[in-house]
This record gives structure tokens, sequence and C-alpha cells, in this order.
């Protein structure tokens, strides 16, 4: 009896992971998803402890955690109190290590995300990072597209600057920012001015 018992757990077990590798997803990688997810159930209770600082520590975004060259996209669910993992998908730029940011993901239908790496887990400090980008996701859906909608250098890029396209484009002497071919980093922000905004 038991030796049948153990060779269908052992069957079972195989059925299992080759299930998993068919979807694409490692035990391991089912592992660091888990992991995560236990991670993130601490957004929730930080948010609890500090909501009542400000109304926009009370709102939770989506996270999207940079594995190797894909981003892991968690979103919360505020009846369970925990994040769900939703996806995973090719990162549109480099994420190096140690990066907190926030800005909208084509997967998440142009909705802004706080995008981090995995040891943003490691101390209370990288909650609090977490929280900071929630602002600035906010801050996103507020008012970012109308702030920006009156500068002049986003409305000569076509279609507007992805997180990190201004620096680059800077930094390749791009004729729509203007930048001296001189060799120069800069111009003195009285020329500049001009460049970056109407009035």
């Amino acid at each position: 009896m038991k030796r049948g018992l153990f060779s269908r757990l052992i069957i079972g077990v195989g059925f299992l992971q080759l299930a998993l590798l068919a979807d694409g997803k490692s035990p391991a990688r089912s592992q660091a998803v888990s992991a995560y997810a236990d991670s993130l159930r601490e957004v929730f209770a930080l948010r609890d402890k500090i909501k009542d600082i400000h109304p926009l520590l009370a709102t939770i975004h989506p996270v999207a955690i940079s594995e190797g060259e894909d981003l892991l996209i968690f979103k919360p669910d505020e009846t369970r109190k925990c994040y769900e993992f939703d996806t995973r998908t090719p990162a549109p730029m480099t994420i190096p290590k140690g990066v907190r940011a926030a800005f909208p993901l084509e997967v998440l239908d142009g909705q802004p995300a706080c995008v981090v790496t995995g040891e943003v887990f490691d101390s209370m400090e990288g909650y609090v990072l977490i929280f900071h980008e929630f602002v600035h996701c906010h801050q996103y859906l507020a008012c970012e597209q109308k702030l920006k909608g009156r500068l002049l250098v986003y409305r000569r890029a076509p279609g507007g600057f992805h997180p990190g396209e201004l620096l680059r484009r800077w930094r390749k002497d791009d004729p729509v920012l203007g930048r001296p071919k001189s060799g120069c980093s800069c111009r003195p922000r009285k020329d500049i001015r001009g460049d970056i905004h109407d009035g």
C-alpha cells in the first residue's frame, strides 16, 4: 500500500513539474513569485500604519519587480489585502539592480506601476521607497500629463518621452533637444529655459 502511494506521489510531483515547465514557469520561478507575493503583503500592513499621514499613502498601486530581462507584475487585491501575480513580461528597458522608479507600463494599458528590483524587500527603507514611488504613480495619474503638456521640449518630441528618453536623447546630441555639438554637456540656464518651457 505504501509503495503504491509513494510512486503516485512521485508521478504527481513529476507531472506538476512538467506542467510548470510547459507553462514557461520553473519551480524556482514559482518560488520567486511566491516569495515576492509574501514580501508584498507587508506593503498592506505598512499602509495601514501610515495611511493617516497623508491621503496619498492610502492608495496602493501595481508593483513590477525586475527579474533578469523581465518584469514580474503584481496587482493589489484590496479585498484580500495582498498582491496577486499577474504576468511576466519583457522589461521595456534595462532595469539595473537597485532601481526604485514609477512609470506607466504598456502591459498595464499605460497605467503606472512601482518598478523595483528584488532586494527592495530586504529592509524597511525599501518598503518606504515603494510608497515614495506610489506617490509618483499618483502624480502620473493626477497631473503629470498636464504638466508635461506645458513643456516645449515634450511637445517637440514625437510621441513624448518614455522614462529615460530625455537623458538618452540629450546624450546623443538629438536635434529635437537642441544640445550644442561643441562637446559641452550643458548650457547656461538662461539659454536652455526657452527649450524647456514656454512661459
